[in-house]
């Protein structure tokens, strides 16, 4: 419906131009004039900005009708081996866009799949879900073990579940949703995938001491600190090339019941991760 009303107002105002075009083109010099008095008039511009004011009223008035949601699905792989023994394929998370200005209630979610099936994706009749104007709604699931159908157990490995369509049970009833834009990536040698961590690992640090005799208090020695002073007595690190050193020599100056251990922040995580030491500047 939508389309042939905007085709209707942009039909009829090309005629409009056309009519006035073909009677400019068609009359004498004297009937020109006149012709493009009127159009320059404020009579015709009024007419020009009519069409244009008709059509946003044609825009808003469509926003507020029917319904246009798009949706994407996202589903479990399941391993090609031993199928039998494994989880089902199913909808891992789907989720629905709103493009009109007005709220859409949702009661259930199904998904069309092979032979005309439907898989039951949600029934919230009891709470139904708000999809507000220009709002987008995301849920996921758990991977299914199998289903039921009219109480008797299928699997539906088989089926392709990206081919599917989403359907809604709405207030303005049953809605197939339209798909969404597609999945994109760049090239796969032009993606640059973070690689994080939840330690803090103080790499401005050179190492990091630890003196258990003192609830654990921490000494942090910076990469041009020459030496550190710990109860009074002063270290020298120039000769110190690794956390080894160092918590030997802490070990030694202090006395027996002294304990002291020693972390080098860089070492920690090229252990950690070992393809760290490896990376290049871009």
């Amino acid at each position: 419906m939508a389309f042939f009303l905007r085709l209707i107002l942009l039909i009829s105002f090309l005629v409009y131009l056309g009519a006035f075009s073909w009677g400019l083109y068609s009359s004498d010099e004297e009937y020109k004039q006149i012709f493009i008095k009127m159009l320059t008039s404020a009579a015709g511009l009024s007419i020009i900005v009519a069409f244009f004011a008709l059509w946003l009223t044609l825009e808003n008035f469509l926003r507020k009708t029917n319904l246009n949601i798009s949706g994407k699905v996202e589903v479990f792989s399941i391993s090609e081996l031993n199928k039998k023994e494994s989880y089902d394929s199913g909808v891992s998370s789907f989720q629905l866009n709103n493009y009109k200005d007005k709220t859409v209630i949702i009661y259930k979610v199904f998904l069309k799949i092979e032979k005309g099936h439907f898989i039951k994706l949600l029934d919230v009749r009891k709470k139904p879900i708000l999809l507000k104007a220009y709002d987008t709604h995301f849920h996921d699931f758990k991977q299914p073990l199998f289903y039921n159908l009219a109480n008797t157990p299928k699997r539906i490995s088989r089926i392709d579940l990206t081919k599917s369509s989403l359907y809604l049970d709405t207030n303005e009833g049953r809605y197939k949703v339209r798909k969404a834009i597609k999945h994109w990536n760049p090239s796969a040698n032009k993606i640059l995938i973070p690689l994080t961590t939840d330690c803090n690992y103080e790499l401005g640090k050179r190492f990091i001491v630890t003196d258990h005799n003192w609830l654990n208090r921490d000494y942090y020695i910076e990469f041009d600190q020459e030496d550190i002073e710990i109860s009074g007595i002063t270290i020298s690190l120039k000769e110190i090339n690794d956390s080894k050193e160092l918590e030997s020599l802490l070990n030694l100056k202090f006395s027996a019941i002294s304990r002291f251990s020693v972390s080098e922040p860089s070492k920690d995580v090229a252990n950690e991760y070992p393809q760290w030491k490896d990376s290049t500047f871009l």
